[in-house]
């Protein structure tokens, strides 16, 4: 028999059209009266037996009177509580009734039945209470839960199916962690049952905790089967892979760099962080601001005179000129910072001004000596410097994007010397970050080994001179950042020896302190005990030379720092050290200043000095401050700069924040001696002395009866007893 399709739409059709038992037999619980019955022939199903709603009465608190309900459980009144002592609830006596509590049901709906929704996501936020309905209330055209208002739902008891209906339940709004469910989610069979559900014989949804165990609060457990045990055993016998156990033991980089050591590491390490601190500990109102005061006597300040130009430099300089400027540059920065060969570069500007010779990566070299040289012989900057320096940029980042070699990176490291000492933070942090991965990308980091298949460079490069090349750049590298607060560029395959020393050289004196600054590295964990050691090992060191001197007492400050962020206290021969190296860094800071050689540790180590002595805070170091200002004092009145005149007001007011605050609690000390005077004490007569005189007797006594024998003392005293 065929059945067209025009038969069935019109089957859907009177189904459509027939009366909504459903619909008719709501009843409105909001219009509903306290303590009011529902009928008779309501039948509520709560998935494991029919309850008569005459024995029951819903009481609702908070919801009548045109109150939103927003309580998270109701209360049935029943009159007979035996036919609800299986139910999970808490009885509580009140008059001669027995009131059943339901507790707040899952954030979720258990399973439904096909083409049902079950969002229970309110847009309304309103309280529905419902009855799992029957699987044609869907085509009967009953909304879905979500469009459900508050009510009670009467439906014949033959249209029941108690395979088909969920407890009688709340619902709440839906979690925003648990997951959306599927408004045409099947009928769901579960491999797994817990021993609950398997003991009482119930349906489990195989959740852990499952649904029913959830809403009944019982204890969910389940039965591990025999093969997975031998899995899980097998499992916890076999060793874990290397690097899933060093992952595991390893703490996570973002865990580290936020943890309160490291940041504390940074901040010592940075002497304009050091110094907010000690300016916040003394007078939070009135410290400066985080800046790196003195970082150098100019900070930019050279090159705010005059727009710089970029030329050849054989149109900026003479032969001579040149020639002259290099004589400067190998009499005061190349006994420090040695990585250049001179007799090289006298055969570069010969053949560069003869016109035989011209690469312009020897330019920037050229141009970098010359600017330096003209630094350190000329107070105030003459407009080539300005222009020399220029014309070195513009050649070094144009060749960037060629190949690197040794003449390249020898020119930035020149330009970052430049920026250290009369730049600003930013750019020379900037240019010696790139002058590292330019040396990585040369291979200059290395020796040159033929077991490698990584590309190396064929440029022949002088072992020493690659030495000193790496060992000037990570030493400005770590110390910018340093001062900085900034990370420093590493290098983890680099295997390039110590250069080695020379006569009139002391740069080895400058590179055999670079394990020690390597190691204050904030990702690189030390206790007390390791920086002390590394503090009494620099302090016992002999450097020769001004530079090498400041040098060396700007590691030592940095390890003062560092110790002082961890509450260390100095006393005895190491607070003695100390201020011998402080003393001592003054000294070298105005040797400096007196040659006109404007290091950058010659406004720098002053200045910090200036603030480790007053974290100090002992007579002796307080004792000091008059030197390290006088010093900073004279270095402003050389290189008269907004850097350097900054730096000594900075000084002056920590000084004066110093002073406020001990003179507060001098005035308090004062307060307290107005309250408790010094009682002046009667003068002694000689009365007690000649009491004191008659009483040496008892000490001679007592010292004789040190020798005593005590058993002839026993015998002496107690006769009887013997």
């Amino acid at each position: 028999m065929r059945i067209s399709i025009f038969s069935l739409l019109a089957l859907a059709l009177a189904v459509e059209a027939m009366p909504r038992k459903d619909k008719e037999n709501e009843i409105d619980i909001k219009n509903m009266k306290n303590n009011t019955s529902l009928p008779e022939d309501c039948t509520w199903h709560d998935g494991y037996g029919k309850l008569p709603c005459s024995v029951f009465t819903m009481v609702f608190a908070g919801y009548f009177e045109g109150k939103e309900f927003r309580r998270e459980f109701f209360m049935l009144r029943a009159h007979n509580f035996e036919q609800f002592c299986h139910l999970p609830c808490r009885v509580n006596m009140f008059s001669n009734y027995e009131y059943t509590e339901f507790k707040s049901p899952l954030p979720y709906i258990l399973s439904a039945t096909p083409g049902f929704a079950c969002d229970n996501t309110f847009p309304n936020d309103r309280l529905c209470i419902v009855p799992r309905l029957p699987s044609y209330s869907a085509i009967a055209g009953i909304p879905g839960i979500t469009d459900v208002p508050a009510r009670a739902v009467r439906t014949d008891p033959r249209n029941f199916n108690s395979h088909a209906f969920i407890p009688l339940h709340l619902t709440i709004p839906r979690s925003p962690s648990i997951p959306r469910m599927s408004t045409t989610q099947g009928r769901k069979r579960s491999r797994l049952a817990c021993e609950t559900c398997r003991d009482l014989k119930r349906k489990c949804d195989g959740a852990q905790p499952c649904g029913a165990c959830v809403r009944f609060e019982y204890d969910c457990t389940y039965k591990t089967p025999s093969n997975k045990k031998r899995k899980t055993h097998e499992a916890s016998l076999l060793p874990s892979p290397p690097g899933h156990v060093e992952k595991e033991s390893r703490p996570s980089r973002s865990d580290h760099a936020t943890s309160p050591r490291h940041l504390q590491s940074l901040e010592a390490n940075s002497g304009a962080a050091f110094l907010r601190r000690l300016a916040l500990r003394l007078d939070p109102k009135n410290a400066p601001r985080m800046h790196t005061f003195s970082w150098n006597a100019f900070l930019g300040a050279r090159n705010s005179s005059h727009v710089p130009v970029s030329r050849p430099i054989t149109d900026l300089l003479s032969k001579e000129d040149m020639e002259t400027l290099s004589t400067v540059y190998f009499q005061k920065m190349d006994p420090i910072y040695g990585f250049l060969d001179r007799d090289d570069i006298k055969q570069t500007i010969q053949g560069r001004w003869s016109g035989y010779i011209y690469d312009q990566s020897k330019d920037a070299i050229l141009c970098g000596i010359a600017a330096i040289g003209c630094m350190f012989s000329q107070v105030e900057p003459p407009p080539v410097e300005l222009d020399l320096i220029e014309t070195a940029r513009f050649i070094l980042e144009q060749k960037m994007s060629d190949d690197p070699s040794a003449a390249s990176v020898t020119g930035w490291l020149l330009r970052v010397v430049y920026l250290r000492i009369a730049g600003t933070p930013h750019t020379a942090w900037m240019a010696s970050s790139v002058l590292m991965h330019m040396l990585e990308a040369a291979g200059l980091h290395c020796e040159p080994s033929q077991e490698t298949v990584l590309p190396v460079t064929e440029e022949k490069v002088d072992a020493e001179i690659r030495r000193r090349l790496f060992a000037v750049a990570e030493h400005l590298n770590i110390w910018i950042s340093f001062d900085m607060g900034r990370s420093r560029t590493i290098l983890c395959n680099s295997t390039l020896e110590m250069p080695c020393a020379r006569e009139g050289d002391f740069t080895h004196e400058l590179m055999e302190l670079l394990p020690y600054s390597t190691d204050l590295d904030p990702n690189k964990t030390q206790d007390v005990s390791e920086l002390e050691a590394s503090l009494s090992t620099v302090l016992s060191r002999t450097h020769s030379v001004p530079p090498s001197i400041m040098a060396q007492t700007n590691l030592a400050l940095c390890l003062c720092r560092r110790l002082q962020s961890m509450n260390t206290t100095f006393s005895g021969k190491v607070l003695d050290q100390i201020l011998s190296i402080t003393r001592t860094g003054i000294e070298a800071a105005q040797a400096i200043l007196d040659a006109r050689s404007p290091w950058h540790h010659m406004a720098n180590v002053p200045f910090q000095i200036i603030c480790v002595l007053l974290a100090i805070d002992t007579g002796e170091s307080i004792a000091q401050l008059k030197d390290a200002m006088q010093c900073l004092s004279n270095v402003a009145t050389v290189y008269n700069t907004n850097a350097t005149k900054e730096a000594l007001n900075t000084a002056s007011l920590l000084i004066l924040m110093q002073q406020r605050r001990k003179e507060k609690c001098a005035s308090t000390l004062s307060d307290v001696l107005k309250i408790f005077p010094i009682v002046s004490l009667p003068e002694r007569d000689e009365t007690p002395v000649q009491e004191m005189d008659d009483m040496r007797w008892l000490n001679n006594l007592v010292g004789d009866l040190s020798s005593f024998d005590y058993a002839d003392l026993d015998r002496f005293l107690f006769p009887t007893m013997i």
